[in-house]
């Protein structure tokens, strides 16, 4: 009962939400697009734990059936205590959960809503609610850098429909939540450097504190965009980076001088690297039908290769599964707004640095620490969410589409009336 209540809702918030976003036509027709991405999600849903999508002998659940199964016990535990709140890895005996626990707790909430009866379709709703919204997270991004509106609608529903993102939203993964948390922290950067907001850095504290329940590493990466928002780095005052420098350099120095904050803080970012980038964690990560392995003799020597398949992977030639080859067109999809983002960062370094830099104050930290601990292809696809994402966006500010648009613009304005009448008869 519960997973129908929800989709009905989300459904309309769904269509609706746009138009806090988007002109009233453009936010109509997107709302429809939207909802479709909403209804497909909920159909996938129904049947894709059914298809065997992969080789490696695996089921499709992976990482979804054990947050599905620490949502049940947090549901337990919430009826036991006779009421819901947060729940920590620490207080449940399933590893596989430990670094999902704000997605674990939203399913649970579900179960609770449903009398405690597992409602998995209402989980789904959820992360379909939350991929519809973080694609239009990515279209206000990009009409907030300068894009046309038209230009982010197509990034936005190109995200949408990715395959690997309809797959890990289809179903109890964390994916979605945590694109979601990492692209609303960075549109709430760019909208903090042009104007100062309590409620925009509201928004972007929160979204560090979520992302920290859900791939707690994220945090440290998604903070340096909210760090030069403040300082105003797109605003151009320069009293205003002086009292944000003033502010921070106090901040810094209570948290230093009065607690164990900062100690802690890079004692679990050590520990995160150094983990991730063991032998262990590499050969348990290359096991399965997509695990790659690299001459670590030299880590400099592989390092190229690592990022190669970091961004890029799977490539055309490669044979694998149905789901492996599903990949393959997420990839064209990132190819082809790699190539138009990379044109666009060309211009923007000439002419609007600023918003450069906060896209790469991202998007550089997140490749090279994904590439450092490179070993599974089918992995990397879902790590990369966010990096395909925000690099996606940059291809709105490709100009010379945008110039090529103007220029027909310009002529049809400036066309004779005896051209016009031609061109009317034609």
């Amino acid at each position: 009962m519960i997973a129908v209540l929800l989709s009905f809702v989300f459904a309309v918030v769904v269509y609706l939400a746009p138009q806090a976003v988007l002109p009233p036509e453009d936010a109509r027709k997107f709302g429809i697009v939207m909802l479709f991405g909403f209804l497909i999600r909920m159909g996938a849903a129904v049947f894709l734990r059914e298809v065997p999508l992969f080789s490696h002998g695996a089921s499709n659940t992976a990482d979804a059936g054990f947050y599905e199964l620490a949502s049940g016990i947090v549901t337990q535990i919430w009826f036991g205590q006779g009421y819901p709140s947060f729940i920590t890895a620490d207080q449940i005996n399933i590893p596989q959960a430990r670094n999902a626990m704000l997605a674990v707790n939203v399913y649970a909430l579900v179960h609770y809503l449903n009398g405690g009866e597992m409602s998995r379709m209402g989980c789904v709703a959820i992360n379909a609610l939350v991929a519809c919204m973080t694609c239009l997270q990515l279209v206000r991004l990009g009409v907030t850098i300068g894009g046309s509106s038209a230009d982010s609608r197509l990034v936005g529903a190109a995200m949408l429909f990715s395959p690997g993102f309809v797959f890990h939203t289809a179903d109890l993964f964390k994916d979605g939540i945590s694109a979601l948390l990492v692209v609303t922290a960075v549109v709430s950067a760019f909208r903090l450097a042009e104007r100062f907001t309590i409620s925009d850095l509201c928004i972007g504290i929160v979204c560090l504190f979520g992302t920290w329940y859900v791939r707690f590493y994220l945090v440290f990466l998604v903070s340096a965009p909210l760090v030069l928002s403040l300082l105003g780095i797109r605003s151009g005052s320069a009293a205003r980076a002086v009292i944000a420098l003033a502010f921070a350099f106090a901040a810094a120095v209570a948290i230093i001088g009065l607690t164990s904050a900062a100690d802690e803080a890079i004692e679990v970012g050590l520990d995160t690297f150094e983990t991730a980038t063991s032998a262990n964690a590499r050969d348990y990560n290359a096991q399965g039908g997509s695990g790659v392995r690299f001459d670590d003799s030299n880590p400099w020597v592989s390092f190229p290769l690592r990022l190669l398949y970091t961004l890029f992977s799977p490539f055309p030639w490669q044979s694998g599964s149905i789901g492996f080859h599903g990949g393959k067109i997420d990839a064209f999809i990132w190819y082809f707004f790699f190539y138009r983002g990379a044109r666009a960062a060309r211009v923007m370094w000439r002419e609007d640095r600023g918003t450069l830099v906060m896209f790469l104050v991202v998007l550089i930290p997140l490749t090279v620490a994904y590439a450092t601990t490179m070993a599974n292809v089918g992995l990397m696809l879902r790590q990369r969410i966010p990096i395909v994402m925000l690099g996606s966006v940059l291809a709105v500010r490709d100009r010379r589409r945008q110039r090529a648009s103007s220029e027909f613009a310009d002529d049809s304005a400036t066309s004779s009336p005896i051209d016009q009448g031609s061109q009317a008869a034609a």
